[in-house]
Formats: C-alpha cells, structure tokens, sequence
C-alpha cells in the first residue's frame, strides 16, 4: 500500500513539472477495487490541502491519481502548491470504510470515527482524526460539521449524520 504513496506525489509532480513520468500499469493492475479515499497534504505539520470522496465509482489507483492533483491545486482554501515547496509536503492517503448510517451521537468514537453530516443537498465531512487533532466531543464535532456545511451550529439535529472509519497511508518526514 505505501506504493500508493509513490503514486500521488509522482501524479503531483507529473503536473508541476508538466510531464508524464509516472508508469500507472503496475498500480492498475494492482489496486483495482473501487475504494472511497482522502488524500491530505502537510506542510510543517499545517494542512496545506485536503480532497476526497466518500463515494467511489473508481479504482483506488484512479483515484489517488487524481485527488492528490486536486488536493495539491484545487482546495480552494489554499493556493496550488509550488515546485520549490513540493520536498517539504507531506502525503497522507486515507483509505474510507463504507458508510453506516447512526441514530445517536453516542454511536461516534472521536479518533475512530470520521463524520458526515447530510441536510438536504448540503453535506459536510471530517476524517476521524480531525476531531482527535482539535479534542473536540461529539457535540463539538457536529456543531463545526454544522458550520462547515454553512448552517446554523444545530442544524445537525435536522439533517442525518453517517459514520465511516479510515486505514492511513502517511510518509515519513
């Protein structure tokens, strides 16, 4: 799996420096399961990027391939990363467990479960360790799911909230 690793700082590369120098045929004959995936990227131990999905209707080769493009220069909370900058990023791949629909908050373990939060057609996600990281409780965290969706901090008690776990892939800097 750290190959996978290999993969999308190559993908983020391939497009800073302009070029195809990746050979994909090892990693789509390998990781050919549809897999659901969060690629983050740190810089000093500061987000510096964040995209993924819950939902994968593509091989997980396809899809580190391009979320780590999109998490390096398309989260529009930051600006693309630069050629000179890309040795001091660190990548984290999140590989996502299926959704499972929860009643109660009481169902979300902080630091194992990640959370999304569905009200209508706005939807709002943080990965498990988000919550740990910021020692927020369980009401905490679906208060910010709330604000991040951009409602009202109880808007939450309206809307359905799922649960899923993660397995991390993350270099070693």
């Amino acid at each position: 799996m750290r190959e996978l690793l290999v993969l999308a700082r190559e993908s983020i590369k391939e497009t800073i420096e302009r070029t195809t120098c990746i050979n994909l045929e090892p990693y789509k004959q390998k990781y050919q399961k549809k897999q659901s995936v969060f690629i983050t990227l740190k810089k000093d131990n500061q987000l510096r990027g964040c995209i993924g999905q819950l939902i994968s209707e593509k091989p997980l080769w396809k899809n580190v391939y391009d979320l780590a493009k999109k998490a390096a220069f398309s989260d529009y909370r930051f600006l693309s990363i630069q050629k000179e900058e890309l040795g001091d990023i660190v990548i984290e791949i999140s590989l996502l467990s299926a959704l499972q629909p929860i009643n109660s908050l009481e169902d979300i373990v902080i630091g194992k479960h990640g959370v999304q939060l569905v009200i209508q057609e706005k939807t709002a996600v943080f990965l498990p360790q988000v919550a740990l990281n910021q020692q927020w409780t369980r009401q905490e965290l679906v208060e910010q799911l709330s604000e991040k969706a951009g409602l009202e901090k109880n808007a939450w008690k309206r809307g359905s909230l799922n649960i899923f776990t993660t397995t991390i892939i993350q270099e070693e800097k």
